[in-house]
């Protein structure tokens, strides 16, 4: 390791040496706290160096002596206070071409990545770190961590494979639990069914009508058809309107059972593997029973006025295999390390009819990730009631 005197010659601000003007006195704790964290984590091994008193342009030198440097053990303080895992410093005057200059020094970070302990305020009280915060010195800067960042320190710190096996929770969103109860919808009555009543009640009043010639016996939509010419020509409009009420009443049913009466079905997930997830895949294989069915779509505004964009832009892929199962693909993006999420943006939905009361089924998951190599699997399973 070179000298601090051949640092101040030879070397330029990076990932293991800055310099400054003057000390970061109480007024600049925040950006004591930020450098000191961006320096623990930056690739670099070993000590790392903030030398103050100096600057340096275009290899040219400035000296600004330091006077009365602050207490060491308050700059340490200072950084056990705000960053976590422990960090350990130094905080020591040095004499430079007879002027006094402090050297910070970071030593041996070996423990990364280092994080904020709690939230950092600036003098104006405005947050310039969140609690968990990380940052890196990459270059000559400080930026926020980002994900390689974070993946390349793990890949460092453990010489074996990454582990994840175990590691990784996926659990419906409702319970926080891998098995959970759902509801059979019962018998309901669809807007096409109560309309096909409707209009045979209509049918048999006018045929009623024609047969008895009684004209109270018509419902009062038709009563102005004194003639039976009229009436049958009525019929034969109903019927007509009837042969098609499944398809002129399909989004209103749709919506009744995929909206009203199904069951809303979330993830949750929870890695607490070595690192976080990258452009991950989960893929949910659901068997087919008769009396299960799955919504394949959510309805758009046109279809049914009462749809949400939201749902329509994020519901879930469904593919319908060969022997009837359900396998759904979901875009998770990055799982996070340590932090619990949310796995769809849209609920899946999902109906049983009566005869699939008592039956327990077995979801199958696999979750792949840009990062990992290994196929994560998980089994969940849904009681009908």
């Amino acid at each position: 390791m070179p000298t601090i005197d051949e640092l101040i010659k030879y070397h330029q601000e990076g990932e293991f040496l800055d310099f400054k003007r003057e000390e970061y006195k109480s007024i600049k704790k925040h950006k004591l706290v930020i450098d000191v964290l961006s320096f623990a984590n930056s690739e670099h091994q070993g000590d790392k160096f903030i030398i103050i008193g100096i600057e340096k342009v275009q290899n040219v030198v400035t000296i600004f002596d330091v006077q009365n440097a602050d207490d060491a053990g308050i700059i340490q303080q200072t950084i056990t206070d705000n960053i976590k895992p422990s960090l350990k410093i130094s905080y020591t005057e040095h004499q430079y071409l007879n002027k006094n200059i402090v050297i910070l020094t970071i030593l041996n970070p070996e423990n990364k990545p280092y994080a904020m302990k709690k939230r950092l305020n600036d003098p104006s009280n405005k947050v310039v770190l969140k609690e968990d915060s990380m940052k890196i010195r990459i270059g000559n800067i400080n930026i926020d961590m980002r994900l390689e960042d974070l993946e390349k320190i793990y890949s460092k710190k453990f010489d074996s494979k990454p582990n994840f096996q175990g590691k990784v929770k996926i659990f419906f969103k409702d319970n926080e639990d891998t098995r959970i109860q759902l509801k059979s919808i019962g018998s309901p009555e669809l807007p096409s069914k109560k309309e096909w009543l409707r209009i045979q009640d209509s049918i048999m009043r006018l045929e009623d009508a024609i047969h008895h010639e009684d004209n109270e016996a018509v419902d009062s939509q038709y009563a102005g058809l004194r003639q039976n010419e009229d009436r049958k020509r009525a019929i034969h409009t109903l019927k007509a309107q009837q042969n098609n009420v499944t398809i002129t009443y399909r989004y209103q049913d749709y919506y009744l059972l995929g909206e009203i009466l199904s069951n809303k079905l979330n993830f949750g997930i929870l890695n607490n593997g070595d690192f976080p997830l990258k452009n991950a895949t989960l893929i949910i294989d659901i068997p087919q029973y008769e009396g299960l069915h799955i919504v394949p779509r959510v309805l758009t505004k046109e279809e049914y006025g009462k749809a949400k964009d939201n749902d329509l832009r994020y519901y879930p892929k469904i593919s319908k295999l060969p022997d009837g199962s359900n396998k759904l693909f979901i875009d998770v993006d990055d799982i996070k390390h340590k932090l619990p999420q949310l796995l769809l943006l849209s609920d899946i939905r999902l109906y049983f009819y009566d005869k699939m009361i008592g039956t327990s089924i077995k979801l199958n998951l696999t979750l792949h990730a840009e990062n990992y190599q290994e196929i994560l699997k998980f089994e969940l399973f849904i009681d009908v009631v």
